[in-house]
């Protein structure tokens, strides 16, 4: 029997890069390997469109076509949670309606508008989406870009009947008061693999993370054996992950600042995943060579080939 949709949204997912060739083209081969080789090590849930910033340089069309192309591709193996952003909430509907279409499983929203928009925008831009597109709905907190103070997220998630959230903030620093605030049930996820165990300790459910694209055994074993109580076993898990940390860090004063994630195609490439860490309008050579080298061999040494 399918554990129903609720136990499914648990664990650990794999934030999926969108690859690009070097001439900005969407790589779906690359994407396609990518999901194989994470579903081959365990993962049963996966984020696609998970990246607002990697998102938005993508039309319409090709969202849709890298969702379907997803969907197809993974065939039935894992729950997908499709990211959604858009600051008109008619907008909004429109396209979760068309991710549902296309086989999306939930919906990962970003705030409308700009930081300090009020509560009562949100909350009716997520109360369109949650009623009108009728799929199970998670808040992306993404504290770098818009955010909610922990008493916000608690009154949004009693006006609207979200599932869950993915808590970006280093180190899950406000994802127990979050838990608090909302008081009931919920599936709280962590948007760092190496911030798990701290998401697990204050009520979570496991992590969002690109990493688990890179070492997706690493991040289900750490699920594995916390749920089977071994401290160690986990704890180690997570040390490893820990170790990727930079992968997902640019520094402030670097180009890349804001690109998804360069260090995560950085190491796609190293192995031999990824034929190109291209992101639309910009490039791997935004980032010093040397960093850049950095970031190959850690890649390189930490991938689970």
């Amino acid at each position: 029997m399918i554990p129903r949709l609720e136990e499914r949204l648990t664990g650990a997912y794999a934030a999926i890069p969108i690859p690009f060739h070097d001439d900005q083209s969407l790589d779906l081969d690359g994407l396609g390997e990518i999901i194989d080789r994470v579903l081959a090590r365990g993962i049963r849930g996966l984020t696609i469109l998970g990246d607002s910033a990697e998102s938005m340089t993508l039309s319409d069309d090709e969202r849709y076509g890298v969702l379907g192309y997803a969907v197809q591709r993974t065939g039935g193996r894992a729950t997908i949670v499709a990211g959604l952003r858009s600051s008109a909430a008619g907008i909004a509907v429109e396209q979760g309606k068309r991710f549902k279409d296309l086989g999306a499983d939930a919906l990962l929203v970003a705030l409308p508008g700009r930081p300090g928009a009020l509560l009562t925008g949100v909350v009716a831009h997520y109360t369109a989406v949650v009623r009108d597109v009728d799929l199970p709905t998670l808040y992306d907190h993404a504290p770098t870009d818009l955010a909610l103070s922990p008493e916000e997220v608690g009154e949004l998630l009693t006006e609207v009947t979200l599932v869950g959230i993915r808590n970006g903030s280093r180190g899950a620093a406000d994802l127990a008061e979050q838990i608090r605030a909302v008081g009931r049930p919920i599936s709280m996820f962590t948007g760092q693999s190496f911030d798990c165990l701290t998401c697990l300790a204050g009520g979570g459910v496991g992590a969002i993370c690109p990493i688990a694209a890179l070492m997706p055994s690493t991040a289900r074993r750490l699920i594995d054996e916390h749920r089977a109580g071994n401290d160690a076993g986990a704890e180690d898990a997570q040390s490893r992950l820990l170790r990727a940390a930079p992968l997902v860090t640019a520094e402030l004063h670097e180009a890349t600042a804001g690109v998804p994630h360069p260090g995560i195609r950085e190491a796609l490439v190293s192995v031999g995943i990824l034929r190109s860490a291209m992101v639309r309008g910009t490039s791997a050579a935004h980032m010093s060579e040397e960093r850049r080298q950095q970031m190959r061999v850690l890649g390189a040494e930490l991938a689970e080939l």
